[in-house]
């Protein structure tokens, strides 16, 4: 399949089937951004940024609305109360904090010892200090741009 990765941004849906992308509301402090892991919030409905020993569930679906909040950087973000969509299955662009140069591999998210090249919530290929996205793999080796694409099939 030929990927026109030049016009990707970060949390962009690739069109697939089956596909999976659910309205959560943010619960607890922190934001949330296009691409970006969030967590169930304990209670199957709600979700929120990666800690606390919070299970990842899914990938955050790029969106222009709905982002009433502001990150460190001053970018717009999903913040509490908000409602981002998150994607449990199906494929989506993400960028990793490593290079992917396999595909099939587990998706790892970042949960603890967080630094400033791997923050919390970052993506690897493996599991020191992250926890499985559970159902991910890789579907792509990463581009010219750093980005890859994660294959969702249900966490």
């Amino acid at each position: 399949m030929q990927l026109n990765s030049k016009v990707a941004v970060v949390g962009q849906r690739l069109k697939s089937t089956p596909e999976d992308v659910r309205s959560m509301p943010m619960a607890g402090a922190g934001t949330l951004n296009d691409g970006q892991v969030a967590c169930d919030a304990g209670d199957g409905v709600r979700c929120s940024v990666v800690g606390g020993g919070l299970r990842p569930i899914g990938i955050v679906v790029h969106q222009h609305i709905g982002k009433n909040g502001t990150d460190s950087s001053g970018k717009e973000a999903y913040q509490q109360y908000d409602v981002p969509p998150v994607m449990r299955v199906g494929r989506i662009w993400v960028k990793p904090a490593v290079p992917i140069t396999a595909t099939g591999g587990k998706v790892y998210v970042r949960t603890a010892n967080a630094t400033t090249n791997n923050p919390l919530g970052s993506y690897q290929t493996s599991a020191t200090d992250g926890t499985e996205l559970v159902g991910a793999t890789w579907d792509c080796i990463s581009n010219a741009d750093g980005m890859a694409i994660v294959q969702l099939r249900g966490a």
